[in-house]
């Protein structure tokens, strides 16, 4: 019972406290609303074309004091300081000339994004027109997710690992994944070694906030343990932008771990299932085929240091890195695995097929305290 209760402090400990996202996708911009105490009915999104103003998809995110999602204020009626506006990226416009304003506009702001595009946030004297258009749709019932170009879905017991990703461009609809995989190995007290896998865990979505540029997905998730007994729950959110999935993950170490635990590794990864023939590519390393026979390219692959990793076919590309808080000090490896003869269960497709993700290392060297980590995956559909 004594490593069990353990590896659940570790490896599924309280949420830190909340603090502002260290990160936002590169395909939205996010600021802080600039209408404070208005209606967010009265608040449009609106870029210039060559024909005038259009109006754009937009949504009003509800945030508290710390920066943390609030979403018991989820639809956001009326604004606060706190809360956030996101626009897409894909929507931007060039600057509107010089005297222009959206129509029955009270006041205009406007929301820089790259190469010097810019999106108009107006609040206005009545409703302002509404988009029908939207980039993402969630499903709850089925836990996914449809983007522009493809459709990313969540086991339904196990809302936060990753297990589906569809192609658009696909005719066949074929799911990409076989499976997503949890690990956490290491020995306790220098003698009992443990294992956890996904298995262990269970999880429910406890929050959603949803709009047409942006849906964010809590999970909270306890390990299983002996006896009945079941760990401290963690949380993991989903953010979801038009084209990048985002978790993020607040993690509370209550001791150091070092004074339990040695060779600790924690790996994350997904199992691909059968499909087109696909190539996965790091940074300093050559392009590797995907086809379940191992190759000695694909040994050396495994242990490099993550500086971020692509998976590509016909349909589409998947490419993911990881990015750890500035007091996370942990070593970030590529795992890599194509085997379509060895098992490693849980898996619907057995063997490894371009299994690809990260394993972290150099937990022993933690101390007490509160540390995040993100892992952005960025998708690059193909058109049809």
């Amino acid at each position: 019972m004594l490593p069990a209760l353990l590896c659940g402090l570790l490896l599924a400990a309280v949420p830190a406290a909340a603090a502002p996202s260290p990160s936002t996708a590169a395909d939205v911009v996010a600021v802080e609303v600039p209408f404070v105490g208005v209606a967010v009915a009265r608040i449009g999104a609106w870029a210039w074309r060559a024909t005038g103003w259009e109006a754009i998809p937009m949504q009003v995110d509800p945030r508290d004091a710390a920066g943390d999602w609030d979403f018991d204020r989820a639809p956001l009626l009326r604004t606060t300081a706190d809360d956030e506006v996101v626009v897409a990226v894909d929507d931007l416009g060039p600057p509107a000339p010089p005297g222009q304003r959206p129509p029955d506009a009270v006041a205009v702001v406007a929301l820089h994004g790259p190469d010097g595009a810019v999106a108009y946030l107006a609040h206005h004297r009545h409703d302002p027109p509404r988009v029908d258009r939207t980039w993402l749709h969630y499903r709850r019932e089925a836990e996914e997710v449809a983007h522009p170009g493809f459709t990313v879905g969540f086991e339904p017991d196990r809302p936060f690992v990753l297990n589906r990703l569809v192609w658009d461009a696909d005719p066949d609809r074929r799911d990409w994944i076989d499976t997503g995989k949890f690990r956490a190995s290491g020995r306790l007290m220098g003698a009992f070694r443990f294992l956890r896998t996904r298995k262990d865990f269970n999880s429910r979505v406890t929050g959603v906030i949803e709009g047409p540029v942006r849906v964010v997905v809590r999970t909270e998730n306890r390990l299983r343990m002996a006896l009945g007994l079941r760990s401290p729950s963690s949380t993991i959110d989903r953010i979801h932008t038009p084209r990048t999935l985002l978790l993020e993950m607040r993690i509370h170490i209550p001791f150091r771990i070092g004074w339990f635990f040695d060779h600790l590794a924690i790996r994350s990864t997904i199992d691909l299932a059968p499909g087109e023939p696909r190539t996965i590519t790091c940074p300093n390393h050559v392009t590797t085929a995907i086809d379940g026979r191992p190759q000695p390219s694909e040994v050396v692959l495994r242990g490099c240091p993550l500086k971020g990793f692509t998976i590509a076919d016909t349909y589409g590309a998947l490419h993911g890195t990881l990015t750890l808080g500035p007091r996370l000090k942990l070593k970030a490896a590529v795992y890599y695995a194509d085997d379509d003869t060895a098992h490693d269960p849980p898996e619907d497709i057995p063997g490894h097929l371009g299994e690809s993700g990260v394993t972290l290392t150099g937990w022993e060297h933690l101390g007490r305290g509160d540390y995040r980590l993100n892992m952005a995956l960025r998708m690059a559909p193909a058109r049809r």
